[in-house]
């Protein structure tokens, strides 16, 4: 078929010419040779293998996001220790909590007994205390402290990690009273002589307008 569409028909001499010359056009097989069926076999085991290891290589990765997902369900279950807590608590500079006492301790000792009394007779030690006549006096905290020589600064902590009485002076509350007063009282005189000095100004002024009447 040429380019205008027209198909011409093969001639004898043509085919004659063709067998001479010892070619013949036969049709393709529909079944493959043995050397091309072998590399067809190859190529699609490889195709299989290849697949099956980017499968291999896929999957592990979806089972260690599993493994990790149910890792953190169970961390999320899972209570704290006392340890995981004190192991946080030094993380934000918390030291730990200081050794209990004994329990041969007269300290220990002491407090045990009062709370089982506590337990026992059913009483409220603080209903009991705030009953009373003389702790209704508003000193009586300053007085049993002073009695008494309790130190309110004073932690179980070692002063290696924690000493109350290692800080700033100008950090204490009684420093800060004192420095806050100071600055009022300064206040208040600046502002009375600033009245005075506005009232001595007035009266100058007063006094030499009656000058000038004069």
């Amino acid at each position: 078929m040429n380019s205008l569409g027209i198909e011409y028909g093969s001639s004898s001499s043509d085919e004659e010419g063709t067998r001479s010359l010892g070619v013949t056009h036969s049709k393709p097989s529909s079944t493959p040779s043995p050397s091309r069926a072998a590399q067809a076999s190859v190529d699609s085991r490889s195709t299989v293998s290849e697949k099956a290891d980017e499968v291999c290589l896929v999957r592990p990765s979806n089972d260690t996001a599993e493994q990790e997902v149910g890792l953190t369900d169970r961390e999320a279950d899972t209570p704290l220790t006392e340890h995981d807590l004190e192991a946080m608590l030094l993380q934000v500079g918390i030291p730990p909590a200081a050794d209990s006492l004994a329990a041969d301790n007269v300290t220990q000792q002491r407090i045990e007994r009062f709370l089982r009394m506590q337990r026992e007779r059913g009483q409220d030690f603080q209903t009991t205390l705030q009953d009373k006549k003389e702790v209704r006096n508003p000193y009586i905290l300053e007085k049993v402290i002073e009695y008494f020589g309790i130190d309110e600064l004073r932690s179980n902590f070692p002063k290696d990690k924690f000493d109350p009485h290692g800080l700033p002076l100008h950090e204490y509350v009684d420093v800060l009273a004192v420095e806050q007063k100071k600055r009022t009282n300064a206040r208040a005189q600046r502002q009375l002589q600033q009245q005075r000095d506005d009232a001595d100004q007035r009266q100058g002024q007063f006094v030499s307008a009656i000058a000038r009447t004069w």
